[in-house]
């Protein structure tokens, strides 16, 4: 731990005495950013430890934490067509809430770019079509345009996290785009996945996984109509060491149209079939679904916003399904907002009003003679008022859940919620001043139905503060919070829960291209109930500095 440490501190030292002399920061045709942070914490727990996360003695009930973290980004146009981009992040702890090792690469990578090309190597992301690939990866990318109109996409590697995950598993693809108009483009891509190590006790099998898909997306309609989708075919292997492991296939097929007759109306439409026997390992896809979706949106003028949204959801499509029984979900909702004072400069300029209801029913196929395994409706409205004035914000919110389940043996619900927001930001005694209050209550209502029917209620109050002092002079900043929720219950334990936090920020050295800053905080968690055993306090002590260049 020392060594890495020395190595990262070294490193941060030099980089500021470099970019202090030279200027390295930021130049003609590039720009450096370095980010390095040191956190030393005692963490103590009292009371009943199992019940608390932070990572201690289970003998002692405390521990001492490091946290050491560097970041580097370069920014380099090296010719008229040729730019780098270069990225490095590293962590060093002793924390296992954070990692389970010492240190750790959290993420790098290398980019070379040009107008026409990219080549990309290391800790990376890409998006390819809904189907195919949708994922970070640890590997290579690149993407060549010969001509305006077509673009060829390849990718390489394997999964990051292969310890954690207990697997690893490598892939490739590449995808051909075709954009001949531009109002219509084509694509095609191909993946294949596969399992090149199990890692310890794992639930994964040695799959191996190919998806080929085709997507376009149209305009017409002086582009007023936008049509999108794409269609996709799998092959699945489960294990590839089972020789009684049959090859699946499905297939799946994705469509949405966007629609504006007029400038200030949109509507949507959405379907989405997946079979149950299409897989995609890097890909986005619920197999054995089939869903249906209307969207509009609808702003008359600058004070009102209306919108609906209306969902089919159903499974069990073939029967191969996993399932025995099929099970709709219909899904409504409606929406306004007004902002009644819009065109007048006074204090409630900014007013908004918000209005919101859904409805959900899910409902199982069961045979008839049998009692259903799935069938409630849920209600829900949402009324929220909040307005915001120079450097004041405010809010008052108003939710209810009613959850009905038909079933004869479950309870049903009415959950009442009540929110209130204040944040006031203003300059006094030569002094910053952030100030924020809030408050809630929440009641829920039980209604059981069996042996006997019986109603019982649940309340739980919320109160929290914050506040926080700026010395612009010195830079100094203090940060106050206090967050605490009281639950009681007719069935069960209560319990309160407090926390409490005080942090004091100060910044050491600041100039164009350097910033220092060093820390100091305390945080306390106080869990009570009924039930001595349950009780739990966490307290940690902070102290953390950072350079930023």
């Amino acid at each position: 731990m020392k060594k890495t440490s020395v190595i990262f501190g070294a490193l941060a030292v030099l980089i500021f005495l470099y970019s202090s002399s030279a200027g390295a920061i930021q130049w003609d045709d590039g720009r450096l950013t370095v980010d390095y942070s040191i956190e030393v914490y005692h963490e103590q727990v009292y009371g009943n430890v199992t019940r608390s996360s932070l990572d201690v003695h289970k003998k002692d009930k405390d521990n001492w934490q490091y946290n050491e973290e560097f970041r580097l980004k370069l920014d380099q146009n090296i010719s008229d067509n040729l730019n780098l981009d270069f990225f490095f992040y590293g962590r060093h702890t002793t924390d296992k809430e954070l990692t389970n090792w010492r240190w750790k690469l959290l993420q790098a990578y290398l980019r070379l770019y040009g107008d026409d090309y990219e080549f990309a190597v290391g800790d990376i992301s890409e998006y390819y079509s809904k189907y195919t690939f949708r994922n970070t990866f640890l590997g290579a990318k690149a993407w060549y345009r010969p001509v305006p109109e077509f673009r060829i996409m390849a990718l390489g590697g394997r999964n990051r996290e292969s310890e954690l995950d207990t697997f690893e598993h490598s892939f490739g693809s590449v995808r051909l785009e075709f954009a001949p108009l531009p109002d219509y483009s084509l694509g095609a891509t191909w993946i294949h996945t596969e399992i090149t190590k199990l890692c310890g006790e794992t639930y994964v099998t040695d799959y191996s996984n190919d998806v080929w898909a085709l997507d376009t997306e149209l305009r017409f309609l002086k582009r007023k109509l936008l049509i999108r989708g794409e269609g996709a075919l799998s092959y699945y292997e489960e294990d590839r060491n089972n020789p009684l492991t049959d090859e699946v296939q499905g297939w799946a097929v994705w469509a949405r149209a966007d629609y504006r007759p007029i400038r200030k109306l949109k509507l949507s439409f959405e379907y989405e079939r997946v079979d149950p026997m299409f897989y995609t390992v890097m890909g986005t896809a619920s197999p054995d679904r089939e869903s249906f979706k209307g969207m509009i949106n609808y702003n008359p003028s600058p004070e009102w916003k209306f919108w609906g949204k209306y969902r089919h959801y159903r499974n069990a499509l073939l029967s191969k399904s996993d399932v025995d029984f099929r099970t709709n979900t219909y899904y409504s909702e409606l929406g306004a907002t007004y902002r009644p004072f819009y065109d007048d400069d006074i204090y409630f300029k900014y007013l908004k009003l918000d209005l919101e209801l859904d409805h959900t029913h899910r409902m199982s196929e069961d045979h008839p003679k049998f009692p259903k395994t799935t069938d409630y409706e849920t209600y829900r409205l949402k009324l929220m008022a909040s307005n915001r004035y120079k450097n004041m914000y405010y809010s008052l919110e108003y939710r209810l859940r009613y959850l009905d389940d038909h079933r004869p043996d479950e309870a049903d619900t009415v959950n009442n919620t009540i929110r209130a927001n204040w944040r006031y930001n203003f300059n006094a005694l030569n002094l910053g001043w952030a100030l924020g209050l809030g408050a809630g209550f929440d009641l829920k209502r039980t209604l059981e139905k069996v042996p006997t029917p019986k109603t019982y209620f649940d309340t739980t109050t919320i109160l929290h503060a914050g506040l926080g002092v700026n010395y612009e002079p010195t830079k100094t900043n203090l940060k106050a919070y206090y967050d605490a929720s009281f639950t009681n219950r007719e069935q069960g334990d209560d319990t309160r829960r407090n926390v409490t936090e005080v942090a004091i920020e100060q910044v050491l050295y600041e100039n164009e291209i350097f910033k220092s800053i060093v820390g100091a905080s305390y945080k306390n968690v106080d869990y009570w109930s009924h039930d001595y055993t349950e009780r739990y306090g966490e307290n940690i002590y902070m102290f953390n500095f950072s350079l930023h260049f």
